[in-house]
């Protein structure tokens, strides 16, 4: 019988022809290589380190002082817009009628704009409050040019040193004199504070305002005046509104 040969591949030739035909992939560490996409996302599935989370932590804690100081300030200023925006005025449809008219001494303009309610009949009686020790009544007699006035209803206060002091010394006269309404005369940017010493003072009379402007002299004033004489008022009248009652600051209005 024939002898039947054998056709195949030797082992060899199917090593030679597996390694032909399909290659196998060989991963090369090379230092310093960008990982693969599977490394990325696993790295990214657990969440940045504990190092890194505290890290984080510390910068947001940074911001917190930087952003708390802006609040305030931008409460200040929305304050003070308020302030200036509000600031008291005769109540619409006043009559002018009241029983007693008082003028806190310390601004252009006040004594002159209180004479002229007095001489309107829009009050009994005037009250000048926080004069000068050394100022004589005959002083401002002269000085206003209404003798007359003075010498029939005009008082003068010499004992108040401050708006509190003035709000003080007010009541005491209108104890005095019985009356029940009051116009406060004053300058505009003063009026909320004077207003809210009066009131506190004088809780069931009835005040008027009557503010008169801080720069009577200028038609447009300049805005770097106009912002320091508000925002001066506007510090001084958050501290009247937080000082306790009883306290008395000496100082000027």
């Amino acid at each position: 019988m024939p002898m039947m040969t054998k056709i195949g591949w030797t082992s060899r030739d199917g090593v030679e022809h597996n390694r032909c035909a399909q290659p196998t992939a060989q991963r090369v560490n090379v230092p310093g290589s960008a990982m693969t996409d599977r490394e990325k996302g696993s790295k990214a599935s657990h969440g940045a380190s504990p190092v890194e989370r505290a890290s984080g932590r510390r910068r947001g804690r940074r911001h917190w002082p930087g952003l708390a100081v802006l609040a305030v300030v931008l409460l200040f200023f929305a304050g003070f817009a308020v302030f200036v925006l509000k600031s008291p005025t005769p109540p619409a449809g006043f009559a002018g009628q009241a029983d007693g008219i008082v003028v806190l001494t310390g601004g252009p303009q006040r004594i002159s704009e209180a004479l002229e309610l007095l001489r309107n009949h829009q009050g009994k009686r005037l009250l000048i409050t926080g004069v000068h020790p050394h100022t004589s009544e005959r002083r401002l007699s002269q000085l206003s040019g209404e003798e007359t006035l003075f010498g029939c209803c005009v008082d003068i206060d010499r004992a108040a040193a401050d708006t509190r002091g003035n709000a003080a010394e007010a009541s005491r006269w209108a104890e005095q004199n019985h009356f029940d309404r009051l116009i406060v005369v004053t300058s505009d940017y003063h009026m909320a504070r004077a207003l809210l010493e009066f009131s506190r003072r004088m809780p069931n009379r009835t005040l008027t305002p009557w503010p008169v402007s801080g720069l009577p002299e200028m038609t447009m004033p300049p805005a770097l005046v106009w912002a320091r004489m508000w925002l001066a008022e506007y510090v001084k009248f958050l501290f009247a509104v937080v000082a306790p009652a009883s306290v008395t600051r000496q100082g000027a209005t």
